[in-house]
């Protein structure tokens, strides 16, 4: 019962509008494109920090914390890099806001050093196979 990809403001807000009309509230963790990579979808780290207090005004969209999907085609060293960056923009968040508690990151091929970096949550799928 949380959305992981929130990616862009006008999503959040229609999905607000949507659980406004069902009466519902729903947990979601911002998406963070880390290599500001044109074909991943996210907001930078700077987008982040400059829309803190308009991403956790929303009535019916509670953001508990961030998401993101390792580079591809990296080197070990820089994998762990990109993670570290999320890693601690999530501890400058947390500071602020106690509720914030989720990291998100780590697929099949990079859990495990996403879980060295710091990451509360993985997902993984194609290793259970």
């Amino acid at each position: 019962d949380c959305i992981q990809s929130l990616d862009s403001l006008p999503l959040i807000e229609k999905i607000n509008e949507e659980c406004l009309k069902q009466n519902t509230k729903i947990k979601g963790f911002l998406q963070i494109n880390t290599e500001n990579n044109p074909n991943q979808f996210g907001f930078s780290k700077h987008e982040i920090e400059q829309n803190l207090d308009t991403f956790f005004k929303f009535s019916h969209v509670k953001i508990t914390g961030l998401m993101t999907i390792a580079p591809f085609n990296k080197s070990k060293k820089e994998i762990q890099s990109s993670m570290r960056e999320v890693f601690s923009l999530f501890k400058e968040i947390k500071k602020n806001y106690s509720f914030f508690e989720d990291l998100s990151m780590g697929m099949s091929n990079d859990y495990k050093l996403a879980i060295l970096e710091g990451s509360t949550l993985i997902r993984i799928g194609r290793i259970l196979l």
